[in-house]
Formats: C-alpha cells, structure tokens, sequence
C-alpha cells in the first residue's frame, strides 16, 4: 500500500499540472513505492496520459530544453 503522503504529494503535482492548462485522462504511479520497495532515496515514479502529449517523441522533448 502507498502511504498517504506519497499519494498527497502526487494528487499536489497532478493538481499543478491541471493548473497548467493541461488535460489529464489518466495517471500511473509505479515502481518502488507501489511494490512496498521504497526507501529513504527512492523517487516517485509517475505516467501522465495527455492528450497534449500526442506526437511529441522523445527526442521532441529533449530539443525543448
């Protein structure tokens, strides 16, 4: 089970990025903390669906920076 202040840190972003002007049709979190793994270094692993994000590939993304 994910501890509630993960899940409240990750509600907090995904509220943030709504803020943004960006639809969300769906998020995933995954990895360690979702697999009772996570220690004191771990981050957290999220997947935003958007369709904002059709077509943009990943080396799209790296010539945004």
């Amino acid at each position: 089970m994910v501890p509630e202040r993960i899940l409240s840190l990750v509600k907090r972003f995904l509220a943030r990025v709504r803020e943004q002007g960006v639809p969300i049709e769906t998020a995933y979190l995954f990895g360690s903390w979702t697999q009772n793994r996570a220690n004191q270094w771990s981050d957290i692993d999220l997947a935003i669906v958007s369709p904002l994000f059709d077509g943009i590939t990943f080396f799209d993304r790296r010539k945004m920076r």
